[in-house]
């Protein structure tokens, strides 16, 4: 099992993904973690290798896709990305790679703006599909949302202050390009006082981050997050899911705050539901984190589909368990051996969501024609 990655073409434009192939021959299932904003890929590594963990690493695919010109390669070519663009862009992704003829069912697991950009690209397969293709419940038997962020919060402080950052994609974009030239030891400098006490594995993708196209990207999509989301939460989408729906969510979170976690359980009452007291919206930071939220989308999988219980349950047990608390301190020693070398390759390793680099704010097939740009 190792980390893999490459760039796709989705609906004729180049998109970044990494993964983890967790099956010998014919994987059994595909997961699919589909970041918030920034939405580059590399930011979920460690939440991906805690996943395989949880699920035993047996007969499982797991995949990340960035979001279209959240990249530090540079394939955003000047180009950006509106949220209608990245909803297109996901449905290209389903039906040119995920769902392809051959592929096995895929469990599809959304974090943030994600979340909303999966409900709709979904919708908007289902309302497409033909009479007599294969039902898409059976070929998307589970979408779990991770804080999912529905609608804007006018209370929040924060989300005023990035809605008025938004509108300066472009200036900000420059200054990053500008930052991301800098010597490391001074990106650290700079990013420390934005977010404290960052872990090794996602520190050189904060600094990634730092690129003109890349974060004009990453504010061209939030100024059109706050726009379009300006508006009560439409939790018909995830009703039309059914019991194929599950949410997970933390207690302080700016994106999914108290007021739109309890409309969600009036609107949809018996809505399968997972609440992580000491989880925070920005989870791939953590190690910790990650692992919390792994565990809770086996449990979450798991409970609608039986049978791969019964296939990933011997990873379950205190085995599994010694051999991932070993492995985890393998790979610590061996972080300190690498300081350097990930140092050296952080630019190259990027990832990261919007509401990442702020602290949290209290609040009790054939290529598919995609109109993309905006």
């Amino acid at each position: 099992m190792g980390f893999w990655k490459s760039v796709l073409s989705v609906g004729s434009w180049p998109t970044e993904a990494r993964g983890l192939a967790c099956s010998s021959g014919k994987p059994a299932m595909q997961l699919l973690v589909v970041p918030g904003n920034p939405g580059y890929c590399g930011f979920y590594d460690e939440f991906m290798l805690q996943l395989a963990r949880a699920f035993g690493g047996h007969d499982i695919d797991i995949m990340a896709v960035s979001h279209a010109g959240h990249d530090s390669a540079g394939l955003s070519q000047g180009k950006v990305w509106c949220l209608d663009s990245q909803i297109q862009h996901k449905v290209a992704l389903l039906k040119e790679h995920v769902l392809a003829p051959g592929r096995p069912p895929a469990v599809i697991v959304a974090h943030s703006i994600g979340s909303y950009i999966m409900l709709q690209a979904i919708k908007q397969l289902e309302q497409d599909t033909q009479a007599g293709g294969t039902p898409l419940h059976q070929q998307l038997p589970k979408v779990v949302l991770l804080m999912p962020f529905l609608a804007t919060d006018w209370s929040s402080t924060r989300q005023r202050m990035l809605r008025f950052a938004a509108h300066r994609a472009p200036l900000l974009g420059s200054v990053a390009g500008l930052v991301g030239r800098l010597p490391h030891w001074l990106q650290d400098s700079l990013l420390q006082p934005v977010q404290p006490g960052v872990e090794q594995h996602a520190r050189g993708s904060m600094k990634a981050l730092m690129t003109a196209g890349g974060v004009h990207n990453n504010f061209h999509l939030a100024q059109h997050e706050f726009r379009d989301l300006d508006r009560p939460a439409d939790f018909g989408l995830i009703r039309r899911l059914g019991q194929r729906a599950a949410v997970v969510c933390a207690p302080d979170d700016m994106w999914f705050p108290q007021q739109h976690y309890q409309q969600m359980r009036s609107a949809l009452p018996g809505i399968e539901e997972y609440w992580g007291d000491k989880l925070t919206h920005a989870f791939c930071l953590e190690t910790r984190q990650c692992k919390h939220v792994a565990e809770l989308v086996y449990a979450s999988v798991t409970s609608s589909m039986p049978h791969l219980a019964a296939r990933t349950a011997p990873g379950f047990g205190a085995e599994r368990q010694l051999a991932a608390a070993a492995a985890e301190a393998a790979a610590g020693a061996a972080a300190k051996d690498t300081q350097q070398q990930q140092s050296d390759q952080a630019l190259a390793a990027a990832v990261a969501d919007m509401d990442v680099l702020l602290p949290e704010e209290p609040t009790s097939g054939q290529p598919t024609k995609v109109g993309m740009v905006c």
